[in-house]
């Protein structure tokens, strides 16, 4: 995963401090998640991670724009 995909990524799911949600959802430090950014890499698996806590995310705001009659 390239940085700046974890960037919108992280963004879309938690806003302004997605760094330190991201971090706690995934059971790492807000430090870690700053390591990655500046490094330029983030382990395979935490990628992974982050792509299945992105898509259920999804899926759950998905569920509640339908249930709640939302247009998206």
């Amino acid at each position: 995963m390239q940085i700046t995909t974890l960037i919108e990524m992280g963004s879309a799911m938690f806003g302004l401090r997605w760094r330190v949600e991201l971090g706690r959802h995934l059971g790492v430090s807000a430090v870690a998640v700053h390591k990655w950014i500046h490094k330029g890499e983030i382990p395979d698996t935490r990628a992974d991670e982050v792509r299945a806590l992105f898509a259920q995310r999804l899926q759950l705001m998905q569920t509640v724009a339908q249930k709640n009659h939302i247009v998206l």
